[in-house]
């Protein structure tokens, strides 16, 4: 279920993220397998993330991170490690886009190039 979570999550759909992840918390995996629990916190924190909910997702990457450390699952560690590297401080502001040119903007060179192309120089 997890896994199906995971998949909605990319998909933008909470609600679906939210009913399987569910599921997979009825399955008890907090007390089951190291290696699945491991797995599940770094993909739960990845699921947040995707869906924007950054607060959520640093949480559960944290979590993934602690955990990994303690038992040793090292590419856990690291792609939780990667994925917060990612994200902005918490209270600093993402940076916006940067608006698309004009197309003069975009233009422009390329009719220059026509210019100089046409002109033998």
């Amino acid at each position: 279920h997890d896994a199906l979570a995971h998949l909605s999550a990319l998909r933008g759909d909470l609600q679906e993220f939210e009913a399987q992840a569910a599921k997979c918390d009825a399955l008890g995996w907090e007390v089951g397998a190291h290696s699945a629990k491991a797995e599940i916190l770094l993909y739960r924190g990845l699921s947040y993330l995707a869906l924007g909910e950054h607060g959520h997702g640093r949480a559960w990457l944290t979590r993934a991170m602690d955990f990994a450390e303690e038992h040793e699952y090292h590419r856990v560690y690291f792609k939780a490690e990667e994925a917060l590297g990612r994200l902005v401080p918490p209270g600093v502001a993402e940076p916006a886009p940067a608006p698309a040119a004009p197309p003069e903007g975009r233009d422009g060179p390329r009719a220059m190039r026509r210019e100089l192309v046409g002109s033998g120089a």
